[in-house]
């Protein structure tokens, strides 16, 4: 990725529990955030706080409460907790 400070703020949006597709936020988390450099993912710890303390049904139903869990326990330098 050749600029990957400038998906940022697309992922956050993607990640507000008013947008229903869980399983894309699902793999955002499980397979794109944990790639992006440090800043970036220090720009997301917002959201996946928010699924960790406020998930959607959604999202505990498609898993994304589980892969954001995982994420912030170790799953990146940023830390969720």
């Amino acid at each position: 990725m050749a600029c990957p400070n400038s998906v940022t703020p697309l992922i956050k949006e993607l990640l507000k529990p008013t947008e229903k597709d869980d399983c894309w936020k699902f793999s955002l988390i499980l397979d794109l955030v944990p790639t992006l450099p440090e800043k970036s993912q220090e720009q997301l710890v917002e959201s996946i706080r928010r699924i960790l303390d406020a998930p959607t049904a959604g999202e505990v139903d498609c898993g994304v409460w589980e892969v954001a869990k995982n994420y912030a326990s170790g799953g990146s330098s940023a830390s969720c907790q």
